[in-house]
């Protein structure tokens, strides 16, 4: 039971020394998290090891929690952007039952002072529910971006469109190869950072897209999916003097069976218009149901620009729309408005 006037105790917290008993806990947090946002949560296994892995990774997210005896009540994690210097990213949840009591705010005020230290001068957060959106107006974010979830029932496809696709892309494409790939070969490395690079950075939003993908970037990921146990699968299509034209890849966590994360879809503009972007998807769709039987829905993101993608995630029969946005604050102002607030609260 939660004491309704008093203040959580507030850490800092090394994840490399937390206890099962503590993970145990800090994950109910993260599913109660998706349970309240509509989607679904990773295996507790995996969760930790991406916590961990983000943890020691070269932007290293740094962890605080809210404690009320054994109950976690909140939890703040702050990454250093690699993107943009100055640049920190915030992801927070409070429960439901503890807020409206400055939690959060606390939670926020502790990072900012660490972030500051750190010469950080841009703070960034993604939110999914209205009410954040408007507190985050509130404290005087501005809009960045936006994006939607869609979700795809793996039997509610558009198996009839789904094959007209899958067929349609060789006819059309005549001397356009398919391939998968998981570990990109040291052959393919070159044509494959181009075109992962061009189609990322031509991507609505481009400019908060991140850093060009190195092999050595590539190569971390691919070894930590590998030590993770997770399928990270690739389909590329490989033009006639061996430009690669476009990709599509997908995450499956086995622990996690019943979902396959759609990650990146991306053509070169020289080759649009011939239904590729069509193929690669629907040919991963038939991947998906032939090698992972127990998988029962897709979900994917769609930044709220790419109308085309947006389209022929629709066509296939993505749905279940969640809807979130982006906010940027200027760290110095955020911590004025922190402080305000407190000031009238106490």
């Amino acid at each position: 039971m939660l004491s309704p006037l008093a203040m959580p105790h507030l850490e800092r917290r090394d994840l490399a020394t937390w206890s099962d008993a503590d993970w145990v806990r800090c994950y109910a947090l993260h599913a109660r998290a998706h349970l309240e946002q509509g989607t679904t949560a990773r295996s507790l296994d995996a969760y930790r090891t991406a916590q961990l892995a983000a943890a020691n990774a070269a932007a290293g997210t740094r962890s605080w929690i809210a404690r009320e005896g054994d109950d976690l009540v909140g939890k703040l994690d702050l990454t250093r952007g690699v993107a943009a210097s100055g640049l920190v990213a915030i992801n927070l949840y409070v429960l439901p039952e503890a807020r409206q009591r400055g939690v959060g705010r606390a939670l926020v005020a502790a990072a900012l002072h660490q972030a500051q230290s750190d010469g950080a001068q841009v703070v960034e957060t993604s939110m999914f529910q209205p009410e954040s959106w408007r507190l985050c107006e509130r404290f005087g974010g501005r809009f960045q971006r936006g994006g939607t979830q869609l979700t795809l029932r793996l039997e509610h496809a558009n198996w009839d469109l789904v094959d007209a696709w899958r067929e349609n892309g060789p006819r059309r494409c005549l001397l356009t190869a398919l391939q998968e790939i998981e570990h990109v070969p040291d052959a393919l490395a070159g044509a494959f950072l181009d075109l992962h690079n061009r189609t990322w950075c031509d991507q609505p939003d481009a400019e908060h897209a991140g850093p060009p993908l190195t092999l050595e970037a590539r190569r971390d990921q691919e070894r930590r999916y590998e030590r993770l146990g997770w399928r990270w699968i690739t389909l590329i299509t490989r033009e006639p003097r061996g430009v690669l034209s476009g990709m599509t890849d997908i995450l499956y966590d086995p622990s996690h069976g019943e979902l396959v994360r759609q990650n990146f879809t991306g053509v070169l503009p020289a080759y649009r218009g011939r239904g590729i972007a069509k193929w690669l998807k629907a040919s991963m769709l038939h991947l998906v149901r032939r090698r992972f039987p127990a998988a029962l829905q897709l979900t994917t993101t769609n930044a709220d620009g790419n109308t085309p993608m947006l389209a022929i995630n629709h066509q296939l029969g993505f749905g279940a729309p969640l809807h979130h946005r982006t906010y940027c604050f200027d760290l110095s102002h955020l911590r004025e408005a922190l402080e305000r607030t407190e000031r009238r609260a106490s």
